[in-house]
């Protein structure tokens, strides 16, 4: 069956259900569910983020070295 069609076809079930619920604590939960897709970077700090756009300048400037070389600068 192709992956498409049955995607389609759960969320085709999913309305079904959800258009038969009476109990607003199961609502709540699913609108809880619905809430939490949120960005990563909107959950980190404002010093990670600036760690991680300083490594992006880093790399943009060449500024990097292999995983090779890193390893071999801690003896391994």
């Amino acid at each position: 069956m192709d992956i498409n069609l049955n995607i389609q076809n759960k969320k085709l079930e999913l309305i079904r259900w959800l258009s038969t619920i009476d109990d607003l604590t199961i609502i709540n939960k699913i609108i809880d569910i619905k809430k939490e897709k949120s960005d990563w970077w909107d959950e980190i700090s404002e010093a990670e983020k600036k760690l991680i756009e300083e490594g992006e300048k880093d790399i943009e400037a060449g500024r990097v070295i292999s995983h090779e070389d890193f390893l071999k600068s801690y003896g391994r």
